[in-house]
């Protein structure tokens, strides 16, 4: 991602330490004591524009200060500080630009879109960790759903257009009931709809999985929670952990033939 003082406020989510490292460098540029993130304080601390709760922080300790809107403070090493909102209008912003979005395309009454920089956290706390889950939402639409042979060629045409980088894409499928050793019900989150009819599993390429089971076509383990696409293995169906940031394809209603 490529990053710029300009005088607007875009969506930004900073969860690895590489961000904060940037605006280090930063100061060796600029004198301001901090720049202003879309991060608000109204109930609980949320991103502003997509109301998505803040799962990683990086806040300083003591700053004295206290405020309803997000800044990153030169005084803390570029930490993460409370501001009054009236404070924060006068500082600069650091804006966010999604490199891996690429242009709309359609297929039989469905648009699909790719974003970087979205969490996917557990839909479900099948492991217990997490005491408020927070399932993604797509700028617009939702997390895509494949429920066809046609739409899963359609969609894996759409992703061998994207950049390089993109090795791995978030779906709509999630295990409700599944543990970490066991799997449970696959479903499609928004809907809560079975998967039950297509299905486009990549192979095992292991004899043994992690857990020392056996895998073949009678026994697949898919424990993991939920439902990625992976260039790796041509853009088929893998299951891994939900905690990880990775691209999520989007679907939404083609408005030229929605009524």
């Amino acid at each position: 991602m490529e990053y710029q003082f300009i005088d607007q406020a875009l969506h930004v989510k900073f969860n690895q330490t590489r961000h904060r490292e940037r605006m280090r460098k930063s100061k060796e540029e600029d004198s301001t004591e901090g720049v202003w993130v879309n991060g608000r304080n109204f109930i609980d601390w949320s991103w502003k524009y997509s109301d998505q709760k803040i799962i990683f922080s990086d806040w300083a300790d003591n700053p004295g200060t206290s405020g309803k809107c997000l800044s990153m403070s030169t005084k803390f090493g570029f930490s993460w500080v409370p501001e009054d909102c009236d404070k924060t209008k006068n500082m600069k912003f650091i804006c966010e630009q999604d490199l891996c979005k690429q242009p709309m395309e359609c297929f039989q009454g469905s648009c699909y879109t790719l974003h970087c920089s979205l969490h996917i956290a557990k839909i479900t706390d099948t492991y217990g960790y997490d005491d408020e889950p927070t399932p993604i939402t797509c700028p617009q639409g939702s997390l895509a759903r494949i429920e066809s042979k046609e739409e899963n060629d359609f969609i894996m045409k759409f992703l061998n257009k994207s950049e390089d980088f993109v090795q791995t894409v978030w779906t709509a499928g999630y295990d409700e009931d599944g543990s970490y050793d066991q799997a449970g019900e696959w479903k499609w989150q928004g809907t809560d709809q079975a998967i039950t009819g297509f299905t486009n599993w990549a192979p095992k390429d292991d004899s043994y999985d992690y857990y020392g089971y056996f895998n073949d076509d009678d026994y697949r383990r898919h424990d993991e929670g939920c439902i990625a696409l992976s260039r790796a293995d041509n853009w088929a169906w893998t299951d891994i952990e939900c905690e990880d940031y990775y691209p999520v394809l989007c679907e939404e209603p083609d408005p030229s033939t929605s009524g």
